[in-house]
């Protein structure tokens, strides 16, 4: 009889929001997302999701199960709580653990940990850079090398920001995500980009398919997988027109 009105109804479950959200918070941990394992900081992220959607979706599949018996006279007052202000701050937290989540994508993708023994890689962490032969293979590595330092720039800046950035009422985060994830993908289309000039340069068949090995290796985000996939229509280009150059040389 006490929590019979809307308002102090509301008033509970916000509370239970707010809880839900301060404890996925705490299990959340940002070292990780910007300086520690990637694979474990996203299975984190996903908990922390799943536990969000699990609070949302028993409180509706309540309020539905309210409603129907409060339609048969079973009950003498329904549920009139709304649903959209009251997860709010819920959706909106779910969202900033999605960006996070780009974030550990881009460490996986762009952050190399060279000359670190292999005991001490951790789960979903990238290590060196592969080996790039040929004429152009230190111009290809340093460039591929710039692009990681500059994404490591750009973590930085989000690392550094002066608030807690898994507070969803520090709106700020908006923009400064937003100036990330366009560097983000200008460092996608560099990458793409490195990856079309290592091509172009390649004299030979067996080399072409080194090449294309180094980058398979290396690309983890889906549209540099794309991109590098793209290669091997390449490669069994140039393979057919070698073996063609070798068919007219055995007819001469």
């Amino acid at each position: 009889k006490f929590y019979n009105t809307e308002e102090h109804m509301t008033g509970l479950f916000r509370c239970i929001s707010t809880e839900v959200i301060l404890r996925c918070s705490e299990y959340i941990s940002l070292e990780q997302v910007f300086n520690g394992d990637p694979a474990m900081a996203n299975k984190r992220l996903v908990s922390a999701i799943t536990a969000c959607q699990m609070w949302k979706d028993l409180f509706l599949k309540q309020a539905e199960s309210i409603r129907r018996q409060y339609k048969a006279g079973k009950y003498s007052r329904n549920w009139d709580v709304d649903t959209v202000s009251l997860f709010a701050q819920v959706d909106a937290f779910v969202q900033r653990c999605r960006d996070l989540q780009e974030v550990c994508e881009g460490q996986v993708q762009f952050s190399r940990r060279d000359n670190v023994p292999e005991s001490e890689i951790r789960s979903g962490e990238p290590t060196e850079f592969p080996a790039f032969g040929g004429a152009h293979g230190p111009e290809t590595l340093k460039g591929l090398q710039d692009i990681e330092a500059n994404f490591q720039k750009q973590v930085a800046i989000l690392a550094s920001l002066d608030y807690n950035i898994l507070d969803v009422k520090k709106t700020e985060f908006h923009e400064d995500f937003a100036n990330f994830k366009k560097n983000l993908k200008d460092l996608e289309v560099m990458f793409k980009n490195q990856c079309s000039s290592a091509f172009d340069e390649v004299p030979n068949v067996q080399q072409s398919c080194d090449l294309l090995e180094s980058f398979v290796s290396l690309a983890r985000r889906e549209q540099i997988t794309i991109s590098v996939t793209q290669k091997t229509g390449l490669v069994f280009e140039m393979f057919k027109n070698e073996v063609q150059e070798l068919s007219r040389m055995f007819e001469r």
